[in-house]
Protein backbone atom coordinates (compact mmCIF):
# COMPACT_ATOMS: atom_id res chain seq x y z
CA UNK A 1 0.00 0.00 0.00
CA UNK A 2 1.63 3.34 -0.79
CA UNK A 3 1.63 6.25 0.76
CA UNK A 4 -1.35 9.06 1.55
CA UNK A 5 1.62 11.65 0.90
CA UNK A 6 3.06 9.46 -2.53
CA UNK A 7 -0.59 9.02 -3.54
CA UNK A 8 -1.70 12.36 -3.74
CA UNK A 9 1.29 12.93 -5.90
CA UNK A 10 0.50 10.38 -7.95
CA UNK A 11 -2.54 12.54 -9.18
CA UNK A 12 -0.88 15.19 -10.80
CA UNK A 13 -0.16 13.69 -13.90
CA UNK A 14 -3.44 11.61 -14.51
CA UNK A 15 -5.08 15.01 -14.28
CA UNK A 16 -5.30 17.75 -17.03
CA UNK A 17 -2.12 20.08 -16.25
CA UNK A 18 -4.27 23.35 -16.90
CA UNK A 19 -6.92 22.55 -14.07
CA UNK A 20 -4.21 20.73 -11.66
CA UNK A 21 -4.59 23.20 -8.64
CA UNK A 22 -8.67 24.47 -9.36
CA UNK A 23 -10.33 21.32 -9.79
CA UNK A 24 -11.76 18.89 -6.95
CA UNK A 25 -9.85 15.59 -6.98
CA UNK A 26 -11.45 12.40 -5.30
CA UNK A 27 -9.12 9.40 -4.37
CA UNK A 28 -10.80 6.01 -4.13
CA UNK A 29 -9.75 1.93 -4.09
CA UNK A 30 -11.79 -0.62 -5.47
CA UNK A 31 -12.29 -4.73 -4.72
CA UNK A 32 -8.99 -4.99 -5.67
CA UNK A 33 -7.09 -2.75 -4.29
CA UNK A 34 -6.14 -0.56 -6.46
CA UNK A 35 -6.67 3.12 -6.16
CA UNK A 36 -7.59 5.67 -8.17
CA UNK A 37 -7.93 9.38 -8.67
CA UNK A 38 -10.42 11.55 -10.60
CA UNK A 39 -11.45 15.24 -10.94
CA UNK A 40 -15.44 13.95 -10.84
CA UNK A 41 -16.73 12.04 -7.86
CA UNK A 42 -17.39 7.90 -8.31
CA UNK A 43 -20.74 6.22 -8.16
CA UNK A 44 -19.50 4.29 -5.19
CA UNK A 45 -19.68 5.43 -1.50
CA UNK A 46 -16.07 5.09 -0.23
CA UNK A 47 -14.12 7.82 -1.40
CA UNK A 48 -12.27 10.87 -0.59
CA UNK A 49 -12.28 14.71 -1.89
CA UNK A 50 -8.63 15.32 -1.40
CA UNK A 51 -8.32 18.99 -3.17
CA UNK A 52 -7.11 20.36 0.03
CA UNK A 53 -3.87 18.07 0.30
CA UNK A 54 -2.42 18.67 -3.35
CA UNK A 55 -1.06 22.28 -1.99
CA UNK A 56 1.22 20.81 0.73
CA UNK A 57 4.23 19.30 -1.71
CA UNK A 58 6.90 20.59 0.36
CA UNK A 59 10.41 21.28 -0.57
CA UNK A 60 11.14 20.11 -4.16
CA UNK A 61 14.36 18.63 -4.00
CA UNK A 62 14.15 16.95 -0.20
CA UNK A 63 14.55 13.48 0.98
CA UNK A 64 15.06 11.56 3.96
CA UNK A 65 15.72 7.83 3.52
CA UNK A 66 18.41 6.98 0.62
CA UNK A 67 20.81 3.98 -0.39
CA UNK A 68 23.32 3.84 -2.43
CA UNK A 69 22.92 2.88 -6.08
CA UNK A 70 25.26 1.59 -8.36
CA UNK A 71 26.09 3.88 -11.76
CA UNK A 72 28.31 3.65 -14.43
CA UNK A 73 31.74 6.14 -14.19
CA UNK A 74 33.75 6.02 -17.21
CA UNK A 75 37.19 5.94 -16.78
CA UNK A 76 38.77 8.72 -17.83
CA UNK A 77 41.74 10.94 -16.39
CA UNK A 78 40.79 14.23 -16.19
CA UNK A 79 42.61 14.95 -13.13
CA UNK A 80 39.92 16.03 -9.48
CA UNK A 81 38.41 18.95 -9.31
CA UNK A 82 40.44 22.49 -8.64
CA UNK A 83 36.92 24.82 -7.54
CA UNK A 84 37.42 28.20 -6.25
CA UNK A 85 34.41 29.19 -4.10
CA UNK A 86 33.59 32.75 -3.55
CA UNK A 87 31.35 32.72 -0.21
CA UNK A 88 29.88 35.82 0.61
CA UNK A 89 28.13 36.28 3.70
CA UNK A 90 25.15 38.93 4.51
CA UNK A 91 24.71 39.00 8.25
CA UNK A 92 25.21 35.14 8.63
CA UNK A 93 28.36 33.32 10.52
CA UNK A 94 29.87 30.35 8.80
CA UNK A 95 32.68 28.24 11.21
CA UNK A 96 35.48 26.98 9.50
CA UNK A 97 34.36 23.41 10.00
CA UNK A 98 31.13 24.28 7.54
CA UNK A 99 33.19 26.12 5.12
CA UNK A 100 35.28 23.40 4.38
CA UNK A 101 32.22 20.71 3.95
CA UNK A 102 30.82 23.16 1.52
CA UNK A 103 34.08 23.55 -0.29
CA UNK A 104 34.38 19.69 -0.69
CA UNK A 105 30.62 19.06 -1.35
CA UNK A 106 30.70 21.63 -4.25
CA UNK A 107 34.08 20.41 -5.54
CA UNK A 108 32.19 16.55 -5.41
CA UNK A 109 29.73 18.05 -7.87
CA UNK A 110 32.01 19.22 -10.01
CA UNK A 111 33.64 15.97 -10.16
CA UNK A 112 30.88 14.30 -11.72
CA UNK A 113 30.74 16.59 -14.54
CA UNK A 114 35.11 15.27 -14.86
CA UNK A 115 34.07 12.25 -14.74
CA UNK A 116 30.66 11.84 -16.68
CA UNK A 117 30.55 14.37 -19.22
CA UNK A 118 34.50 15.66 -19.38
CA UNK A 119 34.75 18.69 -17.90
CA UNK A 120 38.54 20.58 -17.67
CA UNK A 121 39.80 19.58 -13.74
CA UNK A 122 40.15 23.74 -13.58
CA UNK A 123 36.29 25.36 -14.42
CA UNK A 124 36.49 29.01 -16.05
CA UNK A 125 35.02 30.86 -13.91
CA UNK A 126 34.42 30.61 -9.42
CA UNK A 127 31.55 29.64 -8.33
CA UNK A 128 30.04 32.16 -6.25
CA UNK A 129 27.96 31.77 -2.94
CA UNK A 130 25.87 34.14 -0.90
CA UNK A 131 24.36 33.52 2.25
CA UNK A 132 21.61 35.90 4.02
CA UNK A 133 21.26 35.10 7.72
CA UNK A 134 18.18 37.37 7.47
CA UNK A 135 15.25 36.55 5.88
CA UNK A 136 13.81 40.04 5.26
CA UNK A 137 17.33 40.91 3.69
CA UNK A 138 17.15 37.49 1.47
CA UNK A 139 13.62 38.58 0.11
CA UNK A 140 14.95 42.61 -0.94
CA UNK A 141 17.63 40.84 -2.64
CA UNK A 142 15.15 38.80 -4.78
CA UNK A 143 13.13 42.20 -5.24
CA UNK A 144 16.16 43.68 -6.61
CA UNK A 145 16.98 40.55 -8.98
CA UNK A 146 13.69 40.36 -10.22
CA UNK A 147 10.41 42.23 -8.69
CA UNK A 148 8.31 39.62 -9.69
CA UNK A 149 9.81 36.88 -8.90
CA UNK A 150 10.27 36.02 -5.43
CA UNK A 151 10.39 32.38 -3.83
CA UNK A 152 11.27 31.18 -0.09
CA UNK A 153 14.28 28.72 -0.90
CA UNK A 154 17.86 28.78 -2.29
CA UNK A 155 18.24 29.65 -6.11
CA UNK A 156 21.06 29.98 -9.13
CA UNK A 157 20.22 33.50 -11.06
CA UNK A 158 21.85 32.78 -14.56
CA UNK A 159 22.57 37.05 -14.71
CA UNK A 160 24.82 37.19 -12.04
CA UNK A 161 25.90 33.83 -12.19
CA UNK A 162 25.28 32.94 -8.13
CA UNK A 163 23.75 30.95 -5.81
CA UNK A 164 21.52 32.52 -3.67
CA UNK A 165 20.96 30.88 0.03
CA UNK A 166 18.84 31.53 3.14
CA UNK A 167 21.33 30.94 6.20
CA UNK A 168 20.15 28.06 8.02
CA UNK A 169 22.48 25.08 10.11
CA UNK A 170 25.07 23.47 7.58
CA UNK A 171 23.18 19.99 7.29
CA UNK A 172 22.43 17.01 5.19
CA UNK A 173 18.84 19.55 4.00
CA UNK A 174 21.11 22.33 3.23
CA UNK A 175 24.01 20.75 1.60
CA UNK A 176 21.37 19.08 -0.75
CA UNK A 177 19.99 22.28 -2.02
CA UNK A 178 23.31 23.90 -2.58
CA UNK A 179 24.70 20.38 -4.60
CA UNK A 180 21.37 21.08 -6.91
CA UNK A 181 22.30 24.81 -6.98
CA UNK A 182 25.51 24.12 -7.97
CA UNK A 183 24.75 22.16 -10.55
CA UNK A 184 23.14 24.62 -12.01
CA UNK A 185 26.44 27.27 -11.57
CA UNK A 186 28.12 24.42 -13.06
CA UNK A 187 26.43 23.47 -15.76
CA UNK A 188 25.77 27.64 -17.18
CA UNK A 189 30.01 27.48 -17.12
CA UNK A 190 29.58 26.32 -20.96
CA UNK A 191 25.52 26.37 -21.59
CA UNK A 192 23.50 29.97 -21.24
CA UNK A 193 20.05 27.62 -22.14
CA UNK A 194 19.33 24.49 -21.17
CA UNK A 195 16.71 22.09 -21.52
CA UNK A 196 15.26 21.84 -18.01
CA UNK A 197 14.38 18.02 -18.47
CA UNK A 198 18.37 17.68 -18.12
CA UNK A 199 19.30 20.65 -16.20
CA UNK A 200 16.87 19.74 -13.25
CA UNK A 201 17.21 15.82 -13.88
CA UNK A 202 21.10 16.60 -13.46
CA UNK A 203 20.62 18.90 -10.54
CA UNK A 204 17.97 16.09 -8.83
CA UNK A 205 20.80 13.46 -9.60
CA UNK A 206 24.00 14.91 -7.93
CA UNK A 207 21.62 16.68 -4.85
CA UNK A 208 22.13 12.62 -3.95
CA UNK A 209 26.17 12.79 -3.88
CA UNK A 210 27.52 11.59 -0.61
CA UNK A 211 30.61 14.32 -0.31
CA UNK A 212 32.12 12.12 2.36
CA UNK A 213 33.40 8.83 0.78
CA UNK A 214 36.11 8.82 -1.87
CA UNK A 215 35.39 9.45 -5.90
CA UNK A 216 31.65 10.21 -6.69
CA UNK A 217 29.02 8.26 -4.87
CA UNK A 218 24.84 8.97 -5.87
CA UNK A 219 22.58 8.27 -3.36
CA UNK A 220 19.38 7.30 -4.50
CA UNK A 221 16.13 9.18 -2.67
CA UNK A 222 13.67 6.07 -1.23
CA UNK A 223 10.49 7.70 -1.56
CA UNK A 224 10.89 9.06 -5.16
CA UNK A 225 11.86 5.93 -6.77
CA UNK A 226 9.22 4.43 -5.37
CA UNK A 227 6.84 7.08 -6.04
CA UNK A 228 7.90 6.40 -9.82
CA UNK A 229 7.63 2.97 -9.76
CA UNK A 230 3.83 3.48 -8.45
CA UNK A 231 3.32 6.18 -11.27
CA UNK A 232 4.35 3.33 -13.79
CA UNK A 233 2.15 0.54 -11.61
CA UNK A 234 -0.41 2.96 -12.07
CA UNK A 235 0.04 3.51 -15.97
CA UNK A 236 0.38 7.48 -14.75
CA UNK A 237 3.81 7.63 -16.48
CA UNK A 238 3.88 9.23 -19.36
CA UNK A 239 6.57 8.28 -22.78
CA UNK A 240 10.07 9.34 -22.25
CA UNK A 241 9.44 11.19 -25.48
CA UNK A 242 6.66 13.00 -24.45
CA UNK A 243 8.44 14.69 -21.22
CA UNK A 244 10.55 15.65 -23.82
CA UNK A 245 8.32 17.30 -25.61
CA UNK A 246 7.79 19.58 -22.45
CA UNK A 247 9.53 22.48 -23.09
CA UNK A 248 11.03 25.28 -20.86
CA UNK A 249 8.30 27.84 -20.37
CA UNK A 250 5.70 25.05 -20.57
CA UNK A 251 7.05 23.56 -17.36
CA UNK A 252 7.40 26.57 -15.26
CA UNK A 253 4.42 27.61 -16.02
CA UNK A 254 2.76 24.01 -15.50
CA UNK A 255 1.58 25.07 -11.37
CA UNK A 256 3.90 23.88 -8.57
CA UNK A 257 2.15 20.23 -8.16
CA UNK A 258 2.28 19.40 -11.50
CA UNK A 259 5.84 21.01 -11.42
CA UNK A 260 6.95 18.76 -8.34
CA UNK A 261 6.07 15.83 -10.45
CA UNK A 262 8.17 17.06 -13.30
CA UNK A 263 11.40 17.18 -11.19
CA UNK A 264 11.00 14.09 -9.46
CA UNK A 265 10.07 12.14 -12.95
CA UNK A 266 13.55 14.24 -14.72
CA UNK A 267 15.10 12.93 -11.99
CA UNK A 268 14.47 9.23 -12.72
CA UNK A 269 15.18 10.32 -16.61
CA UNK A 270 18.81 11.13 -15.74
CA UNK A 271 19.43 8.87 -13.05
CA UNK A 272 18.59 6.01 -15.88
CA UNK A 273 20.89 8.32 -18.19
CA UNK A 274 24.10 7.87 -15.86
CA UNK A 275 22.56 3.75 -14.63
CA UNK A 276 25.21 2.25 -17.77
CA UNK A 277 27.76 2.91 -20.37
CA UNK A 278 25.37 2.75 -23.58
CA UNK A 279 23.60 5.77 -21.75
CA UNK A 280 25.65 7.86 -20.11
CA UNK A 281 28.09 7.92 -23.45
CA UNK A 282 24.58 8.46 -25.50
CA UNK A 283 23.95 11.74 -22.74
CA UNK A 284 27.36 13.16 -22.62
CA UNK A 285 27.23 13.17 -26.89
CA UNK A 286 23.25 14.77 -26.25
CA UNK A 287 24.84 17.39 -23.38
CA UNK A 288 28.09 17.99 -26.14
CA UNK A 289 26.18 19.02 -29.27
CA UNK A 290 23.42 21.08 -27.30
CA UNK A 291 24.74 24.08 -28.82
CA UNK A 292 24.68 22.85 -32.30
CA UNK A 293 20.81 21.90 -32.54
CA UNK A 294 17.45 23.43 -32.21
CA UNK A 295 16.63 21.68 -28.81
CA UNK A 296 14.31 24.74 -27.73
CA UNK A 297 12.00 24.48 -31.34
CA UNK A 298 9.06 22.35 -30.54
CA UNK A 299 9.71 19.03 -30.73
CA UNK A 300 13.57 19.61 -31.06
CA UNK A 301 14.77 18.17 -27.85
CA UNK A 302 13.10 14.74 -28.42
CA UNK A 303 14.20 14.56 -31.59
CA UNK A 304 17.91 14.85 -30.55
CA UNK A 305 17.29 12.26 -27.83
CA UNK A 306 16.30 10.17 -30.69
CA UNK A 307 19.38 11.36 -33.20
CA UNK A 308 21.85 10.21 -29.86
CA UNK A 309 20.15 7.92 -28.55
CA UNK A 310 20.86 3.87 -30.02
CA UNK A 311 17.49 3.07 -31.02
CA UNK A 312 15.60 6.14 -30.69
CA UNK A 313 13.09 7.15 -28.33
CA UNK A 314 11.44 3.50 -28.49
CA UNK A 315 14.30 1.96 -27.44
CA UNK A 316 15.06 4.22 -24.97
CA UNK A 317 11.45 4.49 -23.00
CA UNK A 318 11.86 0.77 -23.16
CA UNK A 319 14.70 0.62 -21.42
CA UNK A 320 13.87 3.25 -19.06
CA UNK A 321 10.57 1.35 -18.01
CA UNK A 322 12.27 -1.81 -17.28
CA UNK A 323 14.85 0.31 -15.32
CA UNK A 324 12.73 1.38 -13.00
CA UNK A 325 10.61 -1.77 -12.18
CA UNK A 326 14.22 -3.47 -11.50
CA UNK A 327 15.79 -0.61 -9.95
CA UNK A 328 16.47 -1.44 -5.97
Amino acid sequence: MYSPKLLILLFCLLCNISAATQAEIYKWTDDKGRVFFSDKAPQRKNFQEISAQISETGNFFGFEKVKAVDVYVPNRDRGLAKVNLDIELVNFELSDVDREKINVGVRKVYQAFINWFGWPAKPTEHIKIKIFGRYNEFEDYQKIIDEKHVINRSFYNLQLREIVMLGSQINDETMRTLFHEATHAIFHMQYGALPVWINEGLAMVFSGIDPDKKGVHINLPIDIDEHIKAMLAERSLQRFGNYLAIDNIQWRSSGENVEYIYYRVAWSMMMFMLSEQKNTEALESIIAKLNHSEWWAQGGLAAHFAANYPGGLVELDKRWRNWIRKSR
